[in-house]
């Protein structure tokens, strides 16, 4: 009888708790999904497979679900001590970052719709170090997804799939549930901590080593780590509505709108001077030290996911007209962060070709730089021939067409 019991004991746990799981997931999902005015703080730990870096942000969060918004469906205000802020209020996206740069950038929606868009980018790929593309990637309301995918786990009875019932995180009772696969070449594992009180995350944590996208024709890993810790979970409806509102906004600082940024670059007006380091040697280059030639500008930066796109792009470009004296690339890294180290580390990675200058952040506001890639070319007599801001996949051709005009004048 008690060999019985023991057996039995073994066969009824797994499926209760299989059972308990799915109970508290969907619990959980439907807590998630029930937030309608929800501020919060979240703590990001970010590894960064475009230049092996660890990012680390915290933000304080307020949102604000709006279905009626078919775009976005919520509006926001992500800050952070020195960062600045991104908000969006439906009308306007409005972003501030004094760590890049010194103004507001605002968008609207009816100028811009894609630039409100939900992000979907590959598993394991970090957008950006900019406020915002954290906080709304991996808000508190996009964590439905992770505890939905435990759910599917849970529900199916899939072998890597792990319920632990109780225990203790920071002082604070959770369950516990982790999903595991590898492969002789990778592996994977993601883990949530579930408050037990109130249903809603506390810790996603997220691992994969050996994996790879392809970015054109090259492989690119995308071995990372990812931690996220929510707390300071409550309704705010008040404060958020004035975050929200015109009046949050600093008073000292220009709002620029991003298409006056984008338009007061136009084909043949004078290319705005610049004189900054060259890495390498740290002798200063300027535009003026160049005139004569055609420069072709890629602003860069050596977190960007779409920069490494852009690369492969001008490394072909680079080959294509390597005889050519008479024209020039220049990689320029202006945001901050881009230490002279992370970048002579980057080149060493992404194999870059050309010249490369850094420390250009006072060329940001001229060249109307908020975001990264940006492709600008200067014909002979210092004049604007091209700008796009952002990478596309008709790029290598756009650059060849104006390259081809600018050495046949």
């Amino acid at each position: 009888m008690r060999t019985l019991i023991i057996i039995l004991t073994t066969f009824f746990i797994p499926i209760l708790s299989a059972q308990d799981a799915t109970e508290v997931l969907t619990k959980s999902k439907q807590a998630i999904e029930a937030l309608q005015t929800v501020s919060y703080h979240v703590d990001i730990q970010q590894t960064n497979p475009m230049n092996a870096d660890t990012s680390q942000l915290s933000s304080d969060c307020f949102i604000k679900l709006v279905p009626i918004d078919t775009i976005v469906g919520m509006y926001y205000y992500f800050s952070t001590v020195d960062s600045g802020f991104d908000k969006y209020n439906g009308l306007a996206f409005y972003s501030y970052s004094p760590e890049y740069y010194n103004y507001i950038v605002r968008y609207t929606v009816k100028d811009n719709p894609e630039k409100f868009r939900p992000m979907n980018l590959p598993i394991g790929i970090v957008p950006s170090e900019v406020t915002s593309s954290f906080t709304y990637l991996y808000s508190l309301i996009n964590t439905s997804k992770d505890v939905a995918k435990m759910l599917d786990y849970a529900e199916s009875r899939d072998k890597s799939f792990h319920f632990t019932p109780d225990t203790l995180l920071d002082n604070r009772r959770c369950f516990f549930f982790k999903i595991s696969k590898s492969t002789q070449k990778s592996s994977w594992y993601q883990s949530v901590f579930i408050d037990q009180s109130t249903f809603l995350p506390v810790y996603i944590l997220q691992n994969s080593t050996g994996g790879s996208i392809m970015i054109g024709d090259k492989n690119v890993s995308v071995s990372q780590f990812t931690k996220r810790k929510y707390s300071k979970i409550e309704e705010s409806a008040p404060k958020i509505d004035y975050l929200l509102s015109e009046n949050s906004l600093p008073k000292d600082v220009e709002i620029s709108d991003h298409r006056i940024l984008l338009d007061h670059l136009k084909k043949g007006d004078p290319a705005p001077s610049w004189k900054h380091p060259e890495v390498s040697t740290d002798k200063l280059i300027s535009l003026d030290s160049l005139r004569g030639k055609i420069v072709v500008l890629d602003f860069i930066s050596t977190w960007c996911f779409h920069c490494v796109e852009g690369s492969l792009v001008i490394k072909e470009l680079f080959k294509k007209y390597s005889d050519n004296k008479d024209l020039v690339f220049v990689n320029v890294f202006s945001c901050k962060t881009d230490t002279k180290e992370k970048i002579q580390r980057y080149i060493k990675m992404r194999n870059i070709d050309g010249l490369t200058i850094y420390q250009a952040t006072s060329s940001e506001k001229p060249y109307g730089i908020f975001g990264y890639p940006n492709f600008c070319i200067i014909d002979r007599q210092g004049k604007i021939a091209f700008f796009q801001g952002g990478y596309s996949t008709n790029l290598q051709e756009l650059l060849s067409k104006e390259i081809d005009q600018c050495l046949g004048e």
